[in-house]
Order: structure tokens, then sequence, then C-alpha cells
């Protein structure tokens, strides 16, 4: 395994998405931005043995997702910097979708179920090794290091469905107009009055806003970030008007 990760990165991690990104946060504090980082050193920041087993796996993994490159002495990747050291709003976000999508089996998995319910773990367990040729022993434990890593993302929304392209288009939206000036912050028109119904506000996961309002035995659930930029209000309210009922007197 020693010699695959000297030069080519697997085609699928091994350990979490999140466990990864500890092993690229190592590169980055021992300057992996600028320059390379032996082995050894990242060894050191993560208090492992550059020669265990468990160490290797998390080297490969990082490699796998796109987060380090290199040979023998390791640097941050475009993504990672972008990561690790963001000039836009979005720009973490569009380098975590990226890391997603680079090890070729999690590319696989996300062109064949974007935009559709994603099936049971055990279901996607059989998908990689009967179509994509995972290795039955690993294949359950790449399943749910996908969907694992896929939640984390946010690109699995809370009916289930992989919303990978949808949600990478509106990170790159959102990246290319963060130099615009956002205007005011649109609030509720003053003649609004009062709704009837009720309104739930939660915390969904750190750093997400769940807006869940109902009337009539009917709900809307909207779920969005702390800091929704006008970019991405623009898009909301654009989808809001599509679904605007074509008879607004046929329910009350």
């Amino acid at each position: 395994m020693s010699d695959k990760l000297e030069t080519v990165a697997p085609q699928f991690p091994v350990i979490s998405f999140e466990n990864a990104l500890e092993v690229a946060r190592a590169v980055s504090e021992a300057g992996g931005t600028r320059t390379d980082v032996g082995r050894s050193v990242i060894a050191s920041r993560l208090g492992s043995s550059q020669k265990s087993g468990s160490f290797i796996q998390r080297l490969a993994s990082a490699r796998s997702y796109g987060m380090i490159e290199g040979r023998g002495a390791f640097h941050l990747t475009e993504n990672a910097k972008r990561y690790f050291f963001p000039t836009t709003d979005a720009d973490r976000q569009v380098a975590e979708m990226a890391f997603l999508n680079t090890p070729a089996v999690f590319a696989q998995l996300i062109k064949r179920f974007d935009g559709n319910r994603m099936p049971s773990q055990d279901m996607l367990a059989n998908v990689l090794h009967r179509d994509i040729g995972v290795a039955d022993e690993w294949k359950g434990r790449v399943a749910a290091l996908f969907v694992r890593a896929a939640a984390a993302v946010g690109v699995i929304d809370s009916q289930g469905f992989l919303r990978f392209d949808a949600n990478q288009r509106t990170a790159d939206s959102a990246r290319g107009n963060s130099s615009a000036e956002h205007p005011s912050w649109p609030g509720p028109s003053p003649d609004a009055g009062p709704a009837r119904g009720s309104l739930i506000h939660h915390g969904l996961a750190p750093g997400v806003n769940t807006w869940v309002f109902s009337l009539g035995g009917e709900t809307v659930r909207v779920e969005t970030s702390d800091n929704l930029s006008w970019p991405l209000w623009q898009k909301l309210n654009s989808y809001v008007q599509v679904l605007k009922p074509s008879n607004k007197d046929s329910k009350k």
C-alpha cells in the first residue's frame, strides 16, 4: 500500500471525510500551503507513527479526497487551499464538494444517483460491488463512508435525495457573485399582518437554520445557513415563485 500511496491516490478512501480533513489540516499547519511537508512531520502532528498502517490509510485517504498531493512529502491541493484559506463565503462549500467528487468511486455514485433518493446502505453496497467493482469485503465500509461524507458536505436533503449538481451550481453562483455589493436584506412586508399558522425555528445542525410553517394540515420547510448570502436569497426567492399555485383561490 505504501508504494501505491507514493504514485497515485486510491479510487476510494478508507477513512471518514472528517478524519481525512484532519490530515490536510496537519499539512496546512505545518506550512503545506507553500512547501512540501514530510511524512514524519505530518505523523507527529497527528500523534501517530509514520510507519503505522492507520497513518498510511489516513494519508492515502486524504490523497483520495484530493486534499493533499505529493510523493514522499505532501502539500495542499488548490481545493484544500480554498477550504483552509477561503477568500469568499462560498469557497469552503465549493472545496468540500470537490473533495466529495474526487475519489473515482464516489464520482461514479454521484453520477448515478444525483437528483434521486439515495438507496439504503445495503443496496448501495451491492451497487458498489456488482456495478462498480469494489471488493466484497470493502463494499459496506465504502457505502457508509460515501453517505457520511455526502451528509457532511450537505448534498443529501431532508428527504434523502442526493442534490450534488444543484448545490454545486448554487455554490459556484454564490462564489462568482461574492464581490458584488449585497443590497439590504429583504424583511417582511409591514402590510403582511400576522400569519395564521405555526412557525417553528430550530438549528438542525451547526450553522444551519430550519424554518417549518404549518397551516391547514400543510407544511413548508426551509433550511438555510446562518449567513444566507444575497445570491442564495435570490435563488430561494426564484424557487418559491415557481411553486406558486396557479389558482390562489383553490385552497385557503
